[in-house]
């Protein structure tokens, strides 16, 4: 529902109200798809994220932060 400011999810152009539809290779439909997802990957990886945005599809560059 929304992005946190200063956040990889920020820096890379997400915006709220956006639905992450594909992280990488991977299809996004719940929140298990998206934890398995982001499994796959480690901080400082740049990742391709497709989001619904309105009615069209957008895909941004993500650098992933480390896990805390």
């Amino acid at each position: 529902s929304g992005v946190a400011k200063d956040s990889p999810a920020a820096k890379g152009g997400l915006e709220a109200g956006d639905v992450i539809i594909k992280l990488g290779d991977s299809r996004i439909g719940n929140l298990d798809d998206f934890d398995n997802a982001l499994r796959k990957y480690e901080g400082g990886d740049t990742v391709d994220v497709v989001v619904k945005r309105g009615e069209e599809e957008v895909t941004l560059k993500v650098t992933l932060d480390p896990p805390r």
